[in-house]
């Protein structure tokens, strides 16, 4: 089975036993890891390689890039065995540049300073990767052309990932069975996610799927059966922002309605 490629640092992994490739794909994968590993490059701003690099020389390659380079704007370039290898980063990956003597934080599009010199004390950021973060501020008196004149790093602290969204029940109430004519208030109830969540109810009939609610903030919608059947209800729910169709699904199946008395 060929390997699969892991979705952050590219690694590659899943081989089949006595595969062929395995000896070449971990020789890539600890080249990978030296590379990307402590990441550390000699400058950021060059478009072009440079004219004599050395085994191990890695740089983040500035835009409109030529020869080699081409083609690999905002990527990681290593010169490993007389030849460049490229990385294209992942949102929320550092890289220290020893021309600036700064750190670099890829946000997703660019490569970025946390917040350049500024006579500001306070910087708002928001982490977007989940992970494990320390912040460094630099300090430099009035007129001062040094790296700094005083820093310090905070404590490493963790950010958490928003744990996926799901549909965990679909409450009827009454509960089933019920007489056509009774109105019925499905309650949706949901873990994780970012809200405000928007909720949107279907009916099945046996037939066919009707809208029985579009989008509402409310997790809650009442529908009154006018005829008797074994009904499906299912309800639609999203992010706060999100355009899918669905970010998390529920379906509660079998929901009995007998005649109602005349």
């Amino acid at each position: 089975m060929p390997a699969s490629n892991g979705p952050n640092v590219g690694f590659k992994y899943g081989w089949s036993d006595f595969e062929n490739a395995w000896g070449s794909d971990m020789n890539d994968n600890l080249i990978r890891a030296d590379a990307l590993t402590q990441l550390a490059v000699k400058d950021k701003d060059l478009s072009a390689p440079p004219g004599s690099p050395v085994d191990g020389d890695r740089y983040i390659v500035a835009g409109s890039p030529t020869g080699a380079w081409t083609g690999h704007t905002k990527e990681i370039a290593l010169f490993i065995n007389l030849a460049w290898r490229f990385y294209a980063p992942k949102e929320g990956w550092t890289a220290w540049v020893n021309d600036e003597d700064v750190f670099y934080v890829y946000n997703g599009s660019s490569w970025a300073l946390g917040q350049d010199w500024s006579a500001s004390a306070v910087f708002p950021w928001t982490p977007t990767v989940p992970g494990t973060y320390s912040l460094q501020v630099w300090v430099r008196n009035a007129g001062s052309t040094a790296s700094s004149d005083a820093s310090y790093t905070s404590q490493a602290f963790t950010v958490s990932g928003v744990a996926p969204l799901v549909v965990t029940a679909l409450t009827p109430s009454p509960a089933a069975p019920v007489s056509s004519g009774t109105a019925v208030t499905w309650t949706a109830t949901t873990t994780g996610g970012v809200g405000p969540l928007t909720y949107k109810f279907y009916v099945f009939n046996g037939t066919s799927w009707t809208l029985a609610r579009d989008w509402s903030t409310s997790p809650s919608t009442t529908w009154t059966p006018t005829a008797a059947g074994t009904y499906s209800v299912q309800v639609w729910v999203r992010n706060a922002g999100s355009t899918t169709a669905y970010d998390a699904v529920g379906t509660k199946n079998g929901f009995t309605v007998t005649v109602g008395s005349h």
